[in-house]
């Protein structure tokens, strides 16, 4: 049996956690809203809600589905700005060692009420955008289950130990990696569009800071595209290590280099004195490929649809498995930046490699 405070206080979290996504994305709404003014209006609050309803199914990854009489589209592309909400307000909850279940059955019955009440036309935009947007409501259900159950159960249970070094190791290199992302992809935005497209900056800034974080590390950027239209067909790619991009590009590789320092330094944080050098850098191989698997299937767009006579599809984001590699590759680099600086333990990992 569930201790009956437990279980409240587990309710009580999972409603904290979705209400802070559907907040999150009520902000972001609004503040893409205000600056684009589609149409020239910005939209109604109510309207808002129902986009952040969308966008809070979309970051434990629901597609969204959008029709307008025979032609229908799905998008699949996980906002990732509000993904992190979740998941940093999830740990918190997490860490006063509540009942993970009941926490994930709580977001998931939240979530999937909420993506059954969004599923509307937006109707305060100018005279109506005569689109119908939904987002499956078990789909989202699902998702969120997953993603806050997972967050809120592990917060609870990492209490030092390698792996937790190693996990934390590795959110403070992506963390780096992704702040300089952040920072460059708005201001490149700021000069290359116009001031009426950066309502969209902060809703796009986790999926950006992934796509130029993974760019930078070494991972290759593709397109897939498939239309009826020939060039805007086949794929397209560039990468660091597979070749295509600029020279000045290059220079990035200061960006993770320092990222896998903050990383390596931070995974031997309270170590033990007598740590296995070995283990530490086979947990942050894993631990960094983990995460940058995860990122790169997250942020990757995807779509497809009829319009017409026609049928569109297409993918566009980092490719999975380079990015998997060279964050696998920048992890053993981390491990061994942050057991250089111990000459003990240097001395016993290269005396135990001969």
């Amino acid at each position: 049996m569930i201790p009956q405070s437990r279980a409240l206080a587990a309710v009580r979290d999972g409603l904290a956690v979705v209400c802070a996504g559907l907040g999150a994305g009520f902000v972001v709404t609004g503040i893409a809203s205000v600056v684009y003014r589609p149409r020239g209006h910005v939209g109604s609050p109510l309207d808002w809600l129902r986009i952040a309803g969308y966008l809070l199914a979309m970051a434990v990854g629901a597609p969204l589905h959008v029709r307008t009489g025979v032609d229908h589209g799905e998008l699949r592309l996980v906002p990732l700005t509000i993904t992190a909400v979740l998941v940093v307000v999830a740990v918190r909850r997490g860490r006063r060692r509540g009942n993970g279940v009941v926490c994930a059955l709580t977001a998931a019955l939240v979530v999937g009420l909420v993506s059954l009440a969004a599923g509307s036309r937006l109707t305060s935009y100018g005279h109506g955008l005569r689109l119908h947007y939904s987002a499956p409501a078990l789909t989202a259900a699902i998702g969120a289950a997953a993603v806050v159950g997972l967050s809120y159960a592990l917060a609870g249970r990492a209490r030092g130990g390698g792996w937790a070094r190693a996990t934390a190791g590795a959110l403070r290199g992506a963390a780096v990696v992704a702040a300089v992302a952040a920072l460059t992809a708005v201001g490149v935005s700021a000069w290359k569009f116009p001031a009426s497209t950066l309502g969209a900056a902060p809703g796009l800034l986790g999926d950006g800071a992934a796509w130029l974080g993974g760019f930078a590390l070494g991972g290759r950027l593709d397109a897939d595209l498939s239309s009826p239209i020939p060039f805007l067909s086949g794929n397209l790619g560039i990468g660091l290590i597979t070749g295509g991009a600029w020279p000045w590009a290059y220079a990035l590789v200061v960006v993770p280099f320092a990222a896998a320092v903050a990383a390596g330094r931070r995974q031997q944080r309270d170590a033990p004195p007598e740590v296995r050098p070995w283990a530490e850098f086979g947990r942050a191989v894993v631990v960094n490929a983990m995460l940058w698997f995860g990122l790169s299937v997250a942020s990757r767009l995807r779509f497809s649809g009829r319009l017409g006579a026609d049928v569109l599809s297409g993918s566009a984001g980092l490719d999975v498995w380079s990015t998997v590699f060279v964050a696998a590759l920048w992890g053993g680099v981390s491990a061994i930046a942050g057991l250089a600086p111990e000459p003990g333990i240097r001395c016993r990992w290269w005396c135990s490699s001969r």
